[in-house]
């Protein structure tokens, strides 16, 4: 990973430390990352957690939490998004993340925005193609 990046998750469940343990544990396990590697630790330093329903002020606390971020670490405006809900929750969370410019990156950008959908993508081909 570049030294300029972050990681902020949202979720209802779970605390920082099981966000951790479980990131640590998937990483040493599954990714092929010895547990003794200083960059384990290193990497979890830039790990942000938030434990809450994603609200409209849950978006614009993120959008200040993502800006800070920027300033702190240099990131630069660079953004993904990983949304692993309920489909039926798709749509309302990217539009909240519109409302509040943290999707928006433009033609011209010298940054890059993605949102990256976990599958189910919609429930049938019309409401995945609402979401497109």
């Amino acid at each position: 990973m570049p030294e300029e990046f972050a990681v902020v998750g949202v979720a209802r469940a779970g605390s920082l430390r099981d966000i951790y343990s479980d990131m640590k544990d998937g990483m040493v396990k599954g990714g092929g990352v010895a547990e003794t590697d200083p960059r384990l630790d290193s990497f979890l330093d830039r790990v942000t957690y938030f434990q809450r329903i994603l609200t409209t002020t849950m978006v614009s606390k993120g959008s200040s939490t993502t800006s800070g971020l920027d300033e702190e670490l240099g990131t630069r405006g660079n953004r993904l998004f990983y949304l692993a809900v309920a489909p039926e929750y798709f749509a309302d969370i990217i539009a909240r993340l519109g409302a509040h410019g943290m999707v928006q990156s433009g033609e011209d950008a010298d940054y890059w925005v993605r949102v990256v959908i976990e599958k189910p993508f919609g429930k049938d081909l019309v409401s995945a193609k609402k979401l497109k």
